[in-house]
């Protein structure tokens, strides 16, 4: 949902998706002389409270010494940015947010009349759509904040891990039990499947009488074997088939149909592995579409999998029955489509495109940005793209460093995140705790693609694959591909602006640390780095980039706070 709001030279849009809040602020130029940020107040309707957001960063001259990863309210210290998330909104609820802009010093700060904006938070269920971002480690402050300084092991599972889940391994469950009699079957594809609860509660079904039947990656030692040995535990082997042929690539479907006397309904899909890592340790999306067709479609190509075809046989049946348009043209308007894989065709020239091919061409049609997650890196069909010089900005959000990146950079409007935690320095007093529960990828697993996501227009791709070669051409995967649903691009839009400005900051940081150490003998240069970005500027020296023509912060400030019905 989106909502918009201007007054005395000032604007605000909103973007609520469900658990997230973006704020947009704006002013005009002649009034950020003086700006040293915004105070932003919430009231929460549902529970009648009004509250002040919140940040890390502080006023030294009001406050250096702050308590290690305490929050102070912004009419105080106030958000030295335009762009704002609130992280602690729960769905289905209204708040009315008032901006209002600070002058003075920060010793004697002044707060102006400001502009209020009212909005609804999403709920998860949005019609055909329900989709459940966990928080994964983004939080780790709020961690540390919710947790304090115990050891993993000091602290329960029922007690931190539905905070981390914030509603997604919830949602699984409840897909799963609504087989509960034998009216209903569930026809799963997984590649790592090993969280005894929930292969428990397959279990439970299973015993209500339900027909279960599950499709796991056998072509690996890992997953494999921990697979085998969860299912064991749980009692369900005689539940599970293994997908065998292909032995070099990966079985990496999600995805689990649920049929009601025999006739499919509804689909989980997604980028979770039925890991712990999965559904509370990485940044993950469950998605579930409640749409006959999608679901028949699914349904259908389980049956096919379950045959454990070769990839050859696999790839022809997969285009016939879901191609992607030859001519790389944009999706039908308000459609859901999806996209099987391993697909590939041959085109009248014999050049052989797969449905990666697509998604390149859709990122390269973009009119005003484009969004990517990206947890193994990017393969080099993406990475020409991004080095393309494109007018407006593309943003990336990768797990790890590629070796691409420096030459990505060279287009300033490309925006690259890449995960890591904050470095500890002799002068930090910003708490972070380490990566949880993850094995190889610590911070980002979810698998996204995001056009013009802001327009009236946007197009969300989701799903299982990493936007490779091997996942469109050998791996068996699935994507959605949304068309023209606003609300469902707005919380894919919200969840990735929380996860990239999260870790932006985090590089940003980290490197100037990495710097400052360097030169540590030079205490001021230090000092100097440091405050830079531990601390708050106490003038208007912080906004300037942000009207610079042309700029990078220029064109973000004006892309996120244009507003049209």
């Amino acid at each position: 949902m989106r909502n918009f709001a201007e007054e005395n030279g000032m604007s605000v849009k909103v973007i609520a998706g469900s658990h997230v809040v973006l704020l947009c602020m704006n002013v005009v130029e002649e009034k950020i002389d003086g700006l040293l940020g915004f105070a932003i107040e919430c009231e929460d309707h549902k529970k009648n409270k009004k509250y002040w957001l919140s940040g890390i960063k502080t006023f030294e001259e009001v406050l250096s010494k702050p308590v290690p990863g305490s929050l102070h309210p912004s009419n105080i210290h106030p958000i030295q940015a335009f762009i704002w998330g609130d992280y602690v909104v729960e769905p289905n609820n209204m708040y009315t947010y008032t901006i209002k802009p600070m002058y003075g010093t920060p010793t004697k700060p002044k707060l102006m009349k400001g502009v209020s904006v009212t909005v609804t938070t999403m709920k998860t269920e949005q019609g055909i759509h329900s989709i459940f971002f966990n928080r994964g480690n983004t939080a780790s402050q709020a961690f540390s904040r919710e947790f304090g300084e115990r050891d993993l092991e000091q602290i329960s599972d029922e007690e931190f891990l539905p905070w981390l889940s914030r509603g997604l391994n919830e949602a699984l469950i409840e897909f799963i039990i609504q087989a509960n009699s034998s009216e209903f079957s569930l026809r799963a594809a997984v590649y790592e499947f090993n969280y005894l609860p929930i292969l428990e509660v397959f279990k439970k079904v299973s015993d209500l009488g339900a027909d279960v039947k599950i499709i796991y990656d056998s072509r690996k030692d890992y997953p494999k074997e921990k697979t085998e040995e969860a299912s064991k535990k749980a009692k369900i082997k005689t539940l599970m088939t293994p997908r065998k042929k292909g032995e070099s690539h990966i079985s990496h479907n999600k995805f689990i149909v649920l049929l009601k006397n025999n006739e499919p309904i509804e689909v989980w899909t997604g980028s979770t592995n039925i890991t712990k890592s999965g559904l509370f340790g990485q940044a993950n999306v469950g998605h579930i579409v409640r749409d006959k067709e999608i679901a028949e479609k699914y349904f259908e190509y389980w049956q096919e999998l379950n045959k454990d075809p070769e990839i050859e046989d696999l790839v022809e049946w997969n285009y016939t029955h879901t191609p992607f348009p030859e001519n790389l043209s944009l999706p039908k308007k308000n459609s859901i489509q999806v996209i099987f894989s391993p697909i590939k065709t041959q085109t009248e020239s014999k050049k052989t495109i797969d449905s990666l091919d697509w998604y390149v061409k859709l990122m390269d049609k973009a009119k005003e940005t484009v969004c990517l997650t990206a947890a193994f890196g990017i393969c080099d069909r993406v990475a020409e793209i991004f080095k393309k010089d494109k007018p407006y900005l593309r943003y990336l959000l990768l797990d790890k460093k590629d070796d691409d990146i420096e030459l990505i950079k060279r287009d300033k409007e490309n925006r690259i995140a890449i995960a890591s935690k904050l470095r500890k320095t002799p002068l930090s007093h910003l708490l972070e705790e380490r990566a949880l529960l993850s094995r190889a990828v610590k911070y980002i697993h979810v698998k996204y693609l995001l056009i013009d996501p802001l327009s009236a227009d946007p197009i969300v791709i989701t799903g299982s694959g990493n936007f490779s070669k091997n996942s469109a051409r050998y791996n068996d995967e699935n994507m959605l591909i949304i068309r023209g649903n606003t609300n469902v691009a707005d919380i894919y839009l919200c969840n990735f602006m929380r996860l990239f400005n999260h870790y932006f900051f985090r590089q940003i940081y980290n490197s100037q640390s990495i710097l400052a150490e360097r030169f540590s003998y030079k205490k001021y240069l230090w000092r100097s780095r440091y405050k830079r970005y531990a601390y708050l500027r106490p003038d208007n020296s912080w906004c300037k980039q942000f009207y610079m023509k042309d700029s990078v912060r220029m064109k973000e400030r004006e892309l996120f706070s244009s507003f049209s019905e």
